[in-house]
């Protein structure tokens, strides 16, 4: 009579219960380790994705701000001229007051139309400035101090607080 024939079928059947538990457990153990290892990556690499999704956002709001800012640079640039322009004109008209009350209301829409887009004249009273005014010309005078704005060949002017165009004058060498 062998060993396993010496025990009861039961015990037998137990045994046999016992092992098929002692494996599934084992089983079980490695697949749970697996699958959690599964899920942790899962999740590394979700909380990587939505980090450069929010970084591709705020990309694109930037790029697009940026954009805008440029084309509103662009524009404003571009009608400063006529502006220029406009007030040469209306140094120099010698008509009637009618037409000069026409140049009178047109130059104040353009003075609104300014203001309503935040572009204001940069101040050229005082000193040069290199950060604000451009010297295209150097004068002698000695009544003024040395770097005084002594004529404004062209007026500078800001746009939301930065330089949109320096202005451009004569100072005292």
């Amino acid at each position: 009579m062998t060993y396993k024939e010496d025990r009861n079928p039961e015990e037998q059947n137990n045994t046999e219960t016992s092992n098929a538990q002692m494996i599934d457990k084992a089983i079980y153990e490695r697949m749970a380790t697996e699958y959690t290892e599964q899920i942790n990556s899962l999740q590394d690499k979700y909380a990587r994705l939505f980090a450069d999704i929010e970084n591709m956002k705020r990309r694109a709001i930037e790029e697009q701000r940026a954009a805008s800012e440029r084309i509103e640079k662009k524009i404003f640039l571009d009608l400063l001229p006529v502006i220029d322009n406009f007030e040469r004109a209306m140094q120099t008209i010698n008509t009637s007051g009618m037409q000069q009350s026409g140049f009178n209301l047109i130059y104040g829409l353009f003075q609104k139309f300014l203001k309503q887009h935040d572009i204001r004249e940069i101040e050229t009273s005082d000193m040069f400035d290199p950060e604000l005014h451009e010297a295209i010309s150097q004068v002698s005078d000695e009544q003024k101090e040395s770097g005084s704005i002594v004529q404004v060949f062209e007026k500078g002017y800001y746009l939301h607080n930065k330089v949109l165009r320096h202005a451009k004058v004569s100072v005292v060498g």
